[in-house]
This record gives structure tokens, C-alpha cells and sequence, in this order.
């Protein structure tokens, strides 16, 4: 029974009342509850924010670091290299007529440079350096040094290459026509004895073609064969001399002809080798600015920092 309190005329309802109160209690903690759940979970996704930050600013700082570790390698082969290819060039105005190769430098650095480029690590740059323009220009500029390095490094390996081929081709055609040159005066040398059995030794042809065929012995018996001397103690005193030593006109002419066919080539080789050189001798000036501007960028990465 529920039990009416009558003031004047306002009647209160003790029963009705308890269950108002009752139903805002359960509303107040049910929103009380909400908002403290969502105070909870916002302050989580600010740690897991500020976590993500964090873990992007490390991961931005190893992409750097990486890039740093791959400037490091680049910015010490590859003058290094520049080097190896002056000194070719000295070796090879030296001795145009031999066959020299530069001594190559195998890193992969560069092609790994050029393939990290990615928006990873663009975005670490910017998140390291100002948001400038002049910022992101820098970064561009980076990877076309390291396209220029990597094009103008290919190109070199691919003019020796081609300068060795060409070289290599002529000098087998001269060699050739050495060991021709040496088969014939042989033979003529063979028929000297044969015709004058008691007194070959006192021809004139006779010793000057055993003084040729001496040098040809000792030019053939080196290894690698010098074509140097091949030149200079063999085809051109032939040169000057074969149409007066060798008695028999048909040969000494063949001969002739052989020899002038030789030294043209050699001729060919050494111009060849000694326009080569000077290409050679200006690598390092030709990356000088970008191995000086890369230089910079990766003293600047060594400054950061690790988060």
C-alpha cells in the first residue's frame, strides 16, 4: 500500500518517485561511463599517435642513415676510381701501342643509390630538413648527381670496352703481318743457304735478313708481345732499308707493302689510344661537382640526430 502525503495540494507519491530517481541514477552512470570511456580511449589514441610518430621519426632516421651508409661508399669509390682512370690515361700516352685495362672498383653502390629513391624516403628527408622548396629541390638534385655518376661511369666502362676491341683487332692484324713478314725472309733466308752453301755467310743479304730474323726471335719469344718494339726495332728499319736488303724484287716489294700496311695500323692504334687518354685525364673534373655537392648532403644527414 502506498502511502499519499497530502501538503495543501500538491500530493507526493514516495513509490513513483523512487523510480524516478532510480531511472536518472542509471542514466547519469551510463553517461558518466560513456564519457569516461571516451576520455580513456581518447587519451589511447594519442599515446598510439604520438607512438606512431615516433616510430615513423626512427624509421625516418634509419632511411637517412642508409642513404648516409650508401653516399659513405660512393663518396670513397668512385674518385678513387676517377683516380684509377687518370693514371690509365698516363699509362696509355706512355705506351699507346699496349694494351692497358683500368683498374675497376666493383661496387653496386650507385645502382642501389638510384633505386632507393622512394616516397619513404623523401618523406623522411622532409621530415628531417625544412619544408622549403629549396629543401625538396636539394633532395631532387641528389639523385641527378647520382644519375650523372651512374651514366657518365657506364659510359667510360663502355668507351674502353670498345677502345679494347678495336685495339685488340688492330694488333692481331699487325702481328699478323709480323709473323708473315718473318715466315717470308725465313724462307728467303733458307734459300740463300741452299744456293750458296760454301759462302752464304758472306752475303750481304743473307746477314741482313738473319739480323731481322734475330730481332723478330727476340720480339716473339716475349709475353705479352710488345708492339712497341715491334714498331721500333722491326717494321721501320724494314721500312727504311727492305727494297735495298732484299735482292729478290717481288719479295722485298710483298714485304714492303706488309710493312706499310703494319705501321699505318699502329699508326691507327696510337692515335687512337692517346685521344682516349685525354678523355681519361678530365674524369675527375668532370665529377667534381658531384661528388662535392654529395659530400655536403651526407655531412648534413650526419648531423641528425637519433630520435
Amino acid at each position: 500500500m502506498d502511502l499519499i502525503l497530502n501538503f495543501g495540494e500538491h500530493y507526493f507519491e514516495a513509490g513513483n518517485s523512487s523510480l524516478f530517481y532510480d531511472i536518472l541514477i542509471t542514466f547519469t552512470g551510463a553517461f558518466l561511463g560513456f564519457f569516461f570511456a571516451l576520455l580513456i580511449n581518447r587519451k589511447l589514441e594519442k599515446k598510439q599517435i604520438i607512438k606512431d610518430k615516433e616510430l615513423e621519426k626512427k624509421e625516418s632516421f634509419s632511411n637517412l642513415k642508409y642513404l648516409s651508409l650508401l653516399l659513405d661508399s660512393v663518396l670513397k669509390s668512385y674518385p678513387k676510381q676517377a683516380k684509377n682512370y687518370k693514371g690509365l690515361s698516363i699509362i696509355l700516352k706512355e705506351t699507346p701501342l699496349e694494351l692497358s685495362q683500368p683498374i675497376i672498383n666493383a661496387t653496386y653502390d650507385l645502382t642501389r643509390l638510384k633505386n632507393i629513391d622512394s616516397k619513404e624516403l623523401r618523406d623522411a628527408y622532409i621530415a628531417y630538413f625544412p619544408k622549403e622548396l629549396a629543401e625538396i629541390e636539394k633532395y631532387k638534385k641528389i639523385f641527378s648527381h647520382i644519375d650523372f655518376l651512374l651514366m657518365y661511369f657506364a659510359d667510360l666502362i663502355n668507351q674502353n670496352e670498345n677502345h679494347r676491341i678495336f685495339q685488340h683487332k688492330d694488333q692481331q692484324f699487325v702481328r699478323d703481318c709480323f709473323e708473315e713478314v718473318a715466315i717470308r725472309l725465313g724462307l728467303r733466308q733458307k734459300n740463300i743457304q741452299l744456293e750458296n752453301p760454301n759462302n752464304y755467310i758472306e752475303s750481304q743479304e743473307f746477314q741482313y735478313i738473319h739480323k731481322f730474323n734475330l730481332i723478330f726471335k727476340e720480339i716473339a719469344d716475349e709475353s705479352p708481345i710488345n708492339f712497341t718494339k715491334i714498331q721500333d726495332n722491326y717494321f721501320l728499319p724494314l721500312n727504311s732499308t727492305v727494297l735495298q736488303g732484299i735482292a729478290d724484287i717481288e719479295l722485298s716489294d710483298t714485304i714492303f707493302l706488309l710493312v706499310k700496311k703494319s705501321i699505318s695500323r699502329l699508326k691507327h692504334i696510337e692515335f687512337n689510344s692517346i685521344e682516349f687518354a685525354k678523355d681519361l685525364e678530365n674524369v675527375e673534373n668532370r665529377i667534381k661537382e658531384s661528388i662535392e655537392y654529395l659530400t655536403k648532403i651526407n655531412e648534413k644527414i650526419k648531423d641528425i640526430n637519433e630520435p
